[in-house]
């Protein structure tokens, strides 16, 4: 994983470069900046890292997937309770169609396992 986020630090830091070009003061960072940014490595990567691996050691994989696409419908209804953000019918759209699709991935998980006994 360390290589990963390395890897992608570079190539993305290259990108922004030639895309948006240098920044005025690369030595002055905002606060703000420096608080999103340590967020990021540290509660975005690090944590979530940890948690998955430890997730997979204890959950079979198919659990922890279906498990893992819950998120973006988590995202868009505390984005919608906390940040009072509308709803609008294409993520209702989407968020049930990713429900569905985890509902029908536990039936047929149920499935499988009543075979296997």
């Amino acid at each position: 994983m360390p290589w990963h986020c390395l890897l992608a630090s570079v190539v993305l830091t290259i990108l922004a470069l030639l895309i948006e070009g240098a920044p005025p003061n690369p030595g002055r960072m905002s606060t703000p900046a420096l608080l999103a940014l340590s967020y990021n490595g540290v509660i975005g990567t690090a944590l979530g890292f940890w948690a998955m691996t430890v997730v997979g050691r204890r959950v079979p994989a198919a659990t922890a997937s279906l498990g893992v696409l819950a998120t973006p419908v988590l995202g868009i209804g505390l984005s919608a309770v906390i940040l009072h953000e509308g709803l609008d019918p294409i993520l209702v759209l989407a968020a049930t169609i990713i429900l569905t699709g985890i509902a029908l991935g536990t039936i047929g998980q149920g499935r499988v396992a009543q075979r296997l006994r």
